[in-house]
């Protein structure tokens, strides 16, 4: 045996293949079944509960729907809809032991814990009712066979080993069901992120055309602004030499303009001069008439005189 067996020599399952969903009902209990005892055991069991399966299943439903877990679907439970499960879940005890190699009992068995996810009940509540169960079919067995009986001892064997079988089909349909959806969203998220990354590799190769369209525009644009830039270089030499030009003009005019101030203050003097000369003549031209005055005072009394002079 390799370190790839399995305890019974086959190869180690793939990680994800330990639950053998793929494992028909018969494999199931031979699994269990080393002293080949559980089909005639089940069987016995069968003839004896015949008549208490509906008792052993009223059992399950009472514990089931008293659980905490299971609050919030008793009102899906009216008489009608209990009766009709009661009925179900009898028949399938029966099958359970009568036959339990056969594929039917294991299917309901399946149906039975999906019906259970479905409502939001975990598989401990459901495995914890089939014990309660198994424990009324016990007290049966008992009362028939009695507590001493080597018989009882054995079939109470066998109800063990089925419960552990029922409980092997339960865990595998959970198991490939979680292994299904863990799957389909492996999937999902595999197709979610190939079209992430397609969009977005599609993002930037839209993205890479539209930089190499402004790349492009962008070195016209720097043609452009290279032949603009050699106009305004030329312009501005020939601004320079205007300017030039200009600061010759603007020394020239620095020296009319010297020599008009250098005038302009020569005839300023001449000009003061001439103000002041007027204010002498002004001044002379008020004594003058201040002298004309005075002569005209003396000729008029020279008049005067002259006039008594005539009288005389």
């Amino acid at each position: 045996m390799t370190d790839q067996d399995g305890p019974w020599g086959s190869r180690a399952a793939r990680p994800g293949d330990w639950i053998g969903a793929d494992r028909s009902a018969a494999q199931r209990v031979a699994d269990y079944d080393w002293d080949d005892t559980i089909l005639a055991g089940g069987a016995e069991i069968a003839r004896i509960i015949t008549g208490q399966e509906t008792a052993i299943s009223q059992t399950f439903w009472n514990h089931y729907l008293a659980l905490p877990v299971s609050a919030h679907i008793r009102h899906r439970f009216d008489e009608s809809y209990m009766a009709a499960r009661v009925a179900d879940s009898a028949r399938y005890t029966l099958i359970k032991y009568a036959a339990p190699d056969r594929e039917d009992w294991a299917r309901m068995a399946s149906r039975h814990v999906a019906e259970s996810q479905q409502a939001g009940v975990p598989l401990q509540a459901l495995l914890s009712s089939l014990s309660f169960a198994h424990s009324c079919t016990l007290r049966l067995i008992e009362e028939k066979l009695g507590a001493g009986s080597p018989r009882f001892r054995a079939l109470a064997d066998t109800v063990q080993r089925l419960a552990l079988v029922e409980a092997d089909v339960m865990a595998s349909y959970l198991g490939t069901h979680d292994a299904k959806r863990a799957r389909d969203e492996r999937r999902g998220r595999s197709a979610q992120f190939s079209e992430t990354i397609a969009t977005s590799i599609a993002g930037t190769a839209a993205l890479g055309n539209r930089i190499r369209v402004q790349a492009q525009g962008a070195a016209r644009s720097t043609r452009g602004m290279i032949g603009k830039t050699s106009e305004v270089a030329a312009a501005a030499e020939e601004s320079a030499l205007a300017m030039r030009e200009a600061a010759q003009t603007a020394a020239g005019l620095i020296r009319a303009i010297e020599d008009a101030r250098t005038e302009v203050e020569a005839a300023t003097e001449i000009a003061t001069r001439a103000s002041t000369q007027a204010s002498t003549a002004v001044c002379m031209s008020e004594t003058l008439s201040d002298h004309a005055k005075s002569i005209e005072s003396i000729l008029g009394l020279i008049r005067d005189i002259a006039g008594q002079t005539n009288l005389l």
